[in-house]
């Protein structure tokens, strides 16, 4: 009877470690970066660069051999 009483015990202490480090697996180690505003405004400043090449530049085949020249905003505004 004790040994059944010491397997059970057991059992649901292995249950109980192997819920926690499932859970402590998902918020600490497979957490998704949240992008901080600056990256945000980063990426909207590189859309309206992408935006501003052209339909030929957009519409192009990718690795077909021509080479990217994508005009940054302030090379626009400058120049």
């Amino acid at each position: 009877f004790v040994y059944l009483l010491l397997a059970v015990w057991l059992s649901m202490h292995a249950s109980v470690q192997a819920q926690s480090y499932g859970v402590r697996l998902r918020t600490r180690y497979v957490r998704l970066p949240i992008p901080s505003l600056a990256v945000l405004n980063d990426l909207t400043a590189r859309f309206s660069d992408f935006e501003r090449q052209g339909v030929g530049n957009v519409l192009r085949l990718p690795f077909s051999g021509v080479t990217q020249n994508w005009k940054r905003m302030e090379q626009l505004n400058t120049g």
